[in-house]
């Protein structure tokens, strides 16, 4: 400081951090499953993730469900260009994986899809359980009964195949 004669006083200090506040969310660019294959035989896949944010993509978030996720939610991976992913379910069918991106301000970019047909190899045939006539009855006088059905496949069963002649149906 510096008076009207002149005189100058001893120089004083003080310090601030400077805090740049992000309220920008990341863009979502594009999530690729299988570099774009249209089907798969895997349950297994690699994602192809990119995103840009005007200071940085942190994280990734790659679910099957299309809720958004909070920012705060487990789940969220260290983002990368290329990241592997499993379906939840190993059925065959059509799989669509919803991917997020945030970054380390916490903001959410909007949800980006992909999808992929998981056909399943199925070579296990299915096991028979149980067969039961009328609820269990042991006797009818009807020439119509009711049958109970039960029968397990790791894929899933689709059909199944009644007679008096015990001998397998042809395929």
């Amino acid at each position: 400081f510096k008076d009207a004669a002149g005189n100058v006083s001893e120089s004083v200090s003080a310090s601030i951090s400077l805090g740049v506040y992000d309220t920008t969310a990341p863009t979502a660019v594009s999530v690729v499953i299988d570099n774009g294959t249209d089907n798969t035989t895997s349950s297994s896949v690699t994602l192809t993730l990119s995103a840009t944010d005007d200071q940085a993509v942190t994280n990734y978030y790659a679910s099957e469900s299309a809720v958004t996720p909070q920012a705060g939610d487990s789940g969220w991976d260290n983002c990368s260009t290329s990241v592997s992913y499993s379906f939840d379910n190993g059925a065959a069918g059509t799989k669509t994986v919803n991917v997020w991106f945030k970054d380390a301000a916490g903001n959410l970019s909007s949800g980006l899809s992909d999808s992929i047909d998981l056909i399943v190899s199925d070579t296990t045939a299915p096991s028979a359980v149980s067969v039961e006539i009328d609820s269990g009855a042991a006797t009818t006088s009807s020439t119509s009964v009711t049958l109970d059905l039960s029968a397990t496949d790791d894929v899933g069963v689709t059909h199944y195949y009644a007679s008096e002649v015990f001998s397998p149906p042809q395929r």
